[in-house]
């Protein structure tokens, strides 16, 4: 049987590039094939039908994500951002639903590289990196792709592969050098939380410092192991200099 993907037109190439997208954020530990099996399904479906809906249907889509993601949140993972990707989700479901055009083609584009960006945040594995080298080459390949599709002669393969090429090593080159000389902030406190402290792991303690402590639910860290022991040592502080207990074994 052939699918049939007149809807998306000179765009066929979009559904493609969206699983390739979702595959960090569904290789996430924290996330479930309850989940993403019932949703890939759906998807494929999403894509074969040829009826015309209208942009209402991404409005739906996106209500039934609240509680799904609500779900998550509470019983899988309390993590903020896969609460907001589950919404993404549902939102690029909607997209590949309704007939694809330049519009809706870049909002796809830029749903995957966020959830890329949410993927990339809760992941530590190295392939991961080698992934992010490739998922950049076929996004600029894909904008290109999208702007040449005003052209009345559209560039040979050859030539538009090669140009994508050469703006992905300029971008990684110049995402290294930023951040070489960038400073080092920290993003994980809201402006009204900086005076207080959150509850979790640090390298030093200090008991001059009186101030309210936050507490937090996120998550601390990550085991993965086929024994596990009876209980987990975080950290420990082996230094006091009179007025600060500090780690020194790093």
């Amino acid at each position: 049987m052939q699918l049939k993907l007149d809807k998306f037109g000179e765009h066929w190439k979009i559904p493609l590039f969206t699983i390739i997208s979702l595959i960090p954020l569904c290789s996430l530990q924290e996330e479930s094939w309850f989940f993403w099996i019932p949703y890939f399904i759906t998807f494929g479906v999403f894509v074969c039908i040829n009826k015309k809906f209208g942009d209402y249907s991404v409005l739906l889509l996106t209500i039934l994500g609240i509680p799904i993601g609500i779900i998550h949140y509470q019983f899988i993972a309390k993590i903020d951002l896969l609460f907001f990707a589950r919404l993404l989700l549902f939102i690029q479901l909607g997209l590949h639903l309704i007939p694809i055009t330049p519009s809706s083609a870049t909002a796809i584009f830029f749903i995957n590289f966020v959830l890329v960006l949410v993927a990339a945040a809760l992941t530590f594995e190295f392939w991961f990196a080698l992934y992010l080298i490739i998922f950049l080459l076929i996004t600029i390949y894909m904008i290109l792709e999208l702007q040449f599709l005003g052209f009345k002669q559209l560039p040979k393969f050859k030539d538009h592969f090669k140009y994508s090429t050469k703006l992905t090593l300029i971008l990684v080159l110049f995402s290294y050098f930023l951040f070489l000389i960038a400073p080092r902030l920290r993003f994980d406190r809201f402006p009204s939380q900086i005076s207080n402290s959150i509850s979790g792991f640090s390298d030093t303690v200090s008991f001059n410092d009186f101030t309210n402590i936050l507490t937090s639910d996120k998550v601390a860290m990550r085991v993965k192991t086929d024994y596990p022991p009876i209980y987990y040592r975080g950290i420990s502080l082996d230094m006091y200099d009179g007025s600060n207990w500090r780690n020194t074994s790093r």
